[in-house]
Protein backbone atom coordinates (compact mmCIF):
# COMPACT_ATOMS: atom_id res chain seq x y z
CA UNK A 1 0.00 0.00 0.00
CA UNK A 2 2.54 2.66 0.92
CA UNK A 3 4.42 1.63 -2.26
CA UNK A 4 1.44 2.57 -4.25
CA UNK A 5 0.99 5.69 -2.50
CA UNK A 6 4.91 6.68 -3.19
CA UNK A 7 4.02 5.92 -6.86
CA UNK A 8 1.09 8.38 -7.13
CA UNK A 9 2.99 10.72 -5.63
CA UNK A 10 5.62 10.50 -7.76
CA UNK A 11 3.08 10.37 -10.91
CA UNK A 12 1.95 13.67 -9.60
CA UNK A 13 5.00 15.13 -8.89
CA UNK A 14 6.89 14.42 -12.47
CA UNK A 15 3.20 15.46 -14.14
CA UNK A 16 3.72 19.18 -12.28
CA UNK A 17 7.40 19.02 -13.50
CA UNK A 18 6.30 18.74 -17.11
CA UNK A 19 3.47 21.33 -16.72
CA UNK A 20 5.91 24.21 -14.62
CA UNK A 21 8.18 22.78 -17.85
CA UNK A 22 5.99 23.85 -20.78
CA UNK A 23 4.34 26.68 -19.00
CA UNK A 24 8.04 28.02 -18.44
CA UNK A 25 8.76 27.24 -22.35
CA UNK A 26 5.36 28.86 -23.79
CA UNK A 27 6.70 32.25 -21.34
CA UNK A 28 9.98 32.16 -22.95
CA UNK A 29 8.49 32.26 -26.17
CA UNK A 30 6.33 35.13 -25.85
CA UNK A 31 9.15 36.84 -23.39
CA UNK A 32 11.55 36.89 -26.25
CA UNK A 33 9.44 38.19 -28.71
CA UNK A 34 8.19 41.38 -26.36
CA UNK A 35 11.41 43.41 -27.76
CA UNK A 36 12.13 46.57 -29.61
CA UNK A 37 12.01 45.23 -32.90
CA UNK A 38 8.99 43.24 -33.03
CA UNK A 39 7.12 46.65 -31.54
CA UNK A 40 8.34 48.19 -35.00
CA UNK A 41 6.98 44.88 -37.01
CA UNK A 42 3.55 45.44 -35.45
CA UNK A 43 3.94 49.27 -35.97
CA UNK A 44 4.81 48.69 -39.88
CA UNK A 45 1.68 46.27 -40.47
CA UNK A 46 -0.62 49.19 -39.03
CA UNK A 47 0.77 51.92 -41.43
CA UNK A 48 0.58 49.38 -43.93
CA UNK A 49 -2.99 48.83 -43.53
CA UNK A 50 -3.23 52.48 -43.16
CA UNK A 51 -2.11 52.91 -46.44
CA UNK A 52 -4.12 50.45 -47.84
CA UNK A 53 -7.30 51.48 -46.52
CA UNK A 54 -6.13 55.30 -47.37
CA UNK A 55 -5.33 54.27 -50.86
CA UNK A 56 -8.85 53.13 -51.36
CA UNK A 57 -11.00 55.20 -49.66
CA UNK A 58 -9.57 58.26 -51.07
CA UNK A 59 -10.33 59.22 -55.07
CA UNK A 60 -7.58 58.36 -57.20
CA UNK A 61 -4.92 59.23 -58.00
CA UNK A 62 -4.58 61.19 -54.48
CA UNK A 63 -4.84 57.88 -53.29
CA UNK A 64 -2.48 55.53 -55.15
CA UNK A 65 -0.03 58.73 -54.31
CA UNK A 66 -0.89 58.58 -50.33
CA UNK A 67 -0.37 55.00 -50.58
CA UNK A 68 3.06 55.01 -52.10
CA UNK A 69 3.76 57.54 -49.55
CA UNK A 70 3.07 55.75 -46.49
CA UNK A 71 4.81 52.54 -47.93
CA UNK A 72 7.90 54.77 -47.75
CA UNK A 73 7.60 56.33 -44.72
CA UNK A 74 6.97 53.01 -43.11
CA UNK A 75 10.25 51.11 -44.59
CA UNK A 76 12.24 54.24 -44.14
CA UNK A 77 10.51 53.92 -40.31
CA UNK A 78 11.45 50.36 -39.42
CA UNK A 79 15.54 50.68 -41.07
CA UNK A 80 15.74 53.47 -38.84
CA UNK A 81 14.42 51.98 -35.73
CA UNK A 82 15.23 48.46 -36.39
CA UNK A 83 19.20 48.78 -36.49
CA UNK A 84 20.94 45.72 -38.49
CA UNK A 85 24.71 45.19 -38.95
CA UNK A 86 25.59 42.92 -41.77
CA UNK A 87 29.00 40.78 -41.94
CA UNK A 88 30.12 40.29 -45.49
CA UNK A 89 32.60 37.34 -44.46
CA UNK A 90 29.22 34.85 -42.93
CA UNK A 91 27.00 37.25 -45.53
CA UNK A 92 24.77 37.18 -42.29
CA UNK A 93 23.17 40.25 -40.13
CA UNK A 94 23.07 40.63 -36.80
CA UNK A 95 19.85 42.33 -35.04
CA UNK A 96 19.79 44.68 -32.29
CA UNK A 97 18.69 41.81 -29.40
CA UNK A 98 22.10 39.87 -31.41
CA UNK A 99 20.27 37.33 -33.03
CA UNK A 100 22.31 36.05 -36.36
CA UNK A 101 20.16 35.76 -39.30
CA UNK A 102 20.56 35.10 -43.39
CA UNK A 103 17.76 36.41 -44.86
CA UNK A 104 17.62 38.05 -48.81
CA UNK A 105 15.15 39.77 -50.88
CA UNK A 106 13.76 36.77 -52.57
CA UNK A 107 12.39 35.59 -49.36
CA UNK A 108 10.16 39.22 -49.63
CA UNK A 109 8.41 38.49 -52.91
CA UNK A 110 7.97 34.83 -51.70
CA UNK A 111 6.03 36.29 -48.57
CA UNK A 112 4.42 38.69 -50.10
CA UNK A 113 2.62 36.56 -52.85
CA UNK A 114 1.95 34.15 -49.50
CA UNK A 115 0.23 36.45 -47.75
CA UNK A 116 -1.74 37.81 -50.47
CA UNK A 117 -3.17 34.02 -51.41
CA UNK A 118 -3.22 33.79 -47.67
CA UNK A 119 -5.20 36.97 -46.77
CA UNK A 120 -7.84 36.78 -50.14
CA UNK A 121 -8.36 32.88 -48.50
CA UNK A 122 -8.79 34.00 -44.83
CA UNK A 123 -10.80 37.05 -45.86
CA UNK A 124 -13.35 34.07 -47.99
CA UNK A 125 -13.54 32.15 -45.60
CA UNK A 126 -14.53 34.45 -42.76
CA UNK A 127 -17.58 36.45 -44.81
CA UNK A 128 -18.74 32.79 -45.63
CA UNK A 129 -18.98 31.53 -42.12
CA UNK A 130 -20.09 34.32 -41.07
CA UNK A 131 -22.99 34.00 -43.92
CA UNK A 132 -22.02 37.80 -45.04
CA UNK A 133 -21.57 38.71 -48.97
CA UNK A 134 -20.28 42.41 -48.39
CA UNK A 135 -18.08 42.95 -50.67
CA UNK A 136 -16.48 45.76 -48.48
CA UNK A 137 -16.41 43.49 -45.45
CA UNK A 138 -13.78 41.28 -47.88
CA UNK A 139 -11.99 43.92 -49.44
CA UNK A 140 -11.64 45.26 -45.40
CA UNK A 141 -10.35 41.64 -44.20
CA UNK A 142 -8.17 41.43 -47.13
CA UNK A 143 -6.21 44.42 -46.73
CA UNK A 144 -5.73 43.21 -43.00
CA UNK A 145 -4.57 40.12 -43.60
CA UNK A 146 -2.03 41.54 -46.12
CA UNK A 147 -1.15 44.01 -44.06
CA UNK A 148 -0.59 42.06 -40.72
CA UNK A 149 0.11 38.71 -42.19
CA UNK A 150 3.94 39.30 -43.26
CA UNK A 151 4.82 41.12 -39.56
CA UNK A 152 2.97 38.33 -37.76
CA UNK A 153 5.91 36.42 -39.72
CA UNK A 154 8.45 37.55 -38.92
CA UNK A 155 7.02 38.30 -34.97
CA UNK A 156 6.70 34.67 -35.08
CA UNK A 157 10.21 33.96 -36.18
CA UNK A 158 11.35 36.86 -33.93
CA UNK A 159 13.74 38.90 -36.38
CA UNK A 160 12.86 42.40 -37.57
CA UNK A 161 11.01 43.21 -40.99
CA UNK A 162 13.53 45.68 -41.72
CA UNK A 163 15.84 42.99 -43.06
CA UNK A 164 13.97 42.60 -46.35
CA UNK A 165 14.70 46.23 -46.80
CA UNK A 166 18.49 45.90 -45.93
CA UNK A 167 20.57 46.97 -49.68
CA UNK A 168 22.83 43.78 -48.60
CA UNK A 169 19.42 41.27 -48.73
CA UNK A 170 19.39 41.60 -52.44
CA UNK A 171 23.12 41.25 -52.80
CA UNK A 172 23.04 37.85 -50.56
CA UNK A 173 22.10 35.28 -53.79
CA UNK A 174 24.22 37.48 -56.32
CA UNK A 175 27.33 37.82 -53.24
CA UNK A 176 27.02 33.34 -53.33
CA UNK A 177 26.53 33.35 -57.46
CA UNK A 178 29.68 35.43 -57.12
CA UNK A 179 31.40 33.03 -54.80
CA UNK A 180 30.51 29.72 -56.31
CA UNK A 181 31.40 30.96 -59.48
CA UNK A 182 34.80 32.13 -58.15
CA UNK A 183 35.08 28.89 -56.64
CA UNK A 184 34.56 27.18 -59.96
CA UNK A 185 37.07 29.63 -61.45
CA UNK A 186 39.65 28.47 -59.86
CA UNK A 187 38.87 25.11 -59.98
CA UNK A 188 39.31 25.29 -64.01
CA UNK A 189 42.96 27.09 -63.57
CA UNK A 190 44.02 24.56 -61.43
CA UNK A 191 43.20 22.08 -63.84
CA UNK A 192 44.48 24.28 -66.48
CA UNK A 193 47.90 24.60 -64.36
CA UNK A 194 48.33 20.81 -63.78
CA UNK A 195 47.47 19.83 -67.80
CA UNK A 196 50.13 22.07 -68.60
CA UNK A 197 53.07 20.97 -66.14
CA UNK A 198 51.86 17.22 -67.54
CA UNK A 199 52.61 18.73 -71.05
CA UNK A 200 56.04 20.73 -70.72
CA UNK A 201 59.11 19.31 -72.41
CA UNK A 202 60.54 17.74 -69.06
CA UNK A 203 57.45 16.00 -67.72
CA UNK A 204 57.57 14.19 -71.04
CA UNK A 205 60.43 13.22 -71.08
CA UNK A 206 60.95 12.13 -67.24
CA UNK A 207 57.37 12.11 -65.96
CA UNK A 208 55.71 8.31 -65.44
CA UNK A 209 52.44 9.61 -66.78
CA UNK A 210 53.98 10.29 -70.22
CA UNK A 211 55.35 6.66 -70.64
CA UNK A 212 53.53 6.22 -73.71
CA UNK A 213 55.68 8.36 -75.59
CA UNK A 214 58.86 7.33 -76.96
CA UNK A 215 60.95 9.91 -76.00
CA UNK A 216 59.78 9.46 -72.42
CA UNK A 217 62.71 7.81 -70.35
CA UNK A 218 60.19 5.35 -68.61
CA UNK A 219 58.64 4.71 -72.22
CA UNK A 220 57.39 0.85 -71.99
CA UNK A 221 57.17 -0.37 -75.58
Amino acid sequence: MEDFTTFCKTEKHNKAIEIQSSTNKQTGFIASRLNRDNFWNLVFAFLLFLGWVLGRAISQPLGVIILILIVIGAVVLVKKRSPLAFDKEKIEFTTGQGIKIRKSGIGLIWLILISSFSATLAAGLLTGATNINGSLLRQFLTLLFLAVFPSLYCIIRNFPISVYFHKNAWYVEGANTYSSNDSVGRSHNSFSRDISQINSPYNRRHNPINNYSATNSHYRK
